[in-house]
């Protein structure tokens, strides 16, 4: 297995992509880090730099992809998964038969590992943001749930409005900040109002983006991947 840290992971919550790994070896799962990986694409994708993104695609597929090729590529970002499923295909077509094999971090656990293997303990009161790649993306909701659920003394509440934009979106909230402000206090004010201790999500980029809004609000949440649920 192959661990895709992401560059918001590894740059500025590398706790994330150390949890991970922590995590997966002590399920059981030797894993790896290819030397000379970077950053997928998404970024100069989603400026319409297409030109540039396919040359970053496609160095990111010799660094994963090389022998031996392993049977899984997980990350701890829903947003960086969707990229590389959603975009590789057109691309690099040499990739298309691969990029099945690369899966967030929950959908690994869910579907590969089983959430019976799942234990532990995080007495706390939490709220999930499911992030917009990993809802429409990537399609997934229950999976972090139910991992989750598997944690003795946790009570996870139900998130209001829970299909509302952060507004983080990545370089959008570069391109046109004040926007990108106003959807984050919205999200704040509709989903995230009330008596619970921490939120969590599986993507990095929205939880930078709520903690921020969060600590200028006053508000003493703790933000957390959900990984840092798992792995304390």
């Amino acid at each position: 297995m192959r661990l895709f840290a992401t560059c918001l992971g590894d740059l500025f919550q590398p706790r994330i992509v150390h949890k991970t790994r922590r995590l997966l070896e002590q399920l059981g799962y030797e894993v790896d880090q290819p030397a000379g990986w970077h950053c997928c694409g998404q970024v100069a994708y989603n400026a319409g730099r297409i030109t540039e993104a396919r040359r970053m695609a496609e160095h990111w597929v010799d660094a994963f992809f090389r022998e031996p090729v392993p049977d899984f590529v997980v990350a701890p970002s829903a947003s960086c998964v969707a990229m590389v499923r959603e975009r590789f295909p057109d691309l690099v077509p040499r990739a298309r038969h691969l990029v099945g094999r690369v899966l967030e971090l929950s959908e690994f656990l869910h579907d590969v590992v089983g959430v019976e293997r799942i234990s532990g303990r995080f007495p706390h009161r939490v709220r999930i943001h499911y992030s917009c790649h990993y809802l429409r993306g990537l399609g997934r909701r229950h999976e972090i749930l139910r991992i989750l659920q598997r944690l003795e003394g946790i009570e996870i509440q139900p998130t209001p409005e829970a299909e509302l934009c952060c507004g983080f979106g990545g370089v959008f909230s570069l391109v046109l900040p004040e926007l990108s402000l106003a959807m984050a206090e919205r999200k704040v004010a509709r989903s995230f109002d009330g008596d619970f201790e921490v939120l969590t999500s599986p993507d990095p980029g929205c939880l930078m983006n709520l903690r921020g809004v969060l600590r200028r609000l006053g508000r003493p949440v703790r933000v957390l991947h959900f990984v840092e649920l798992l792995v304390p």
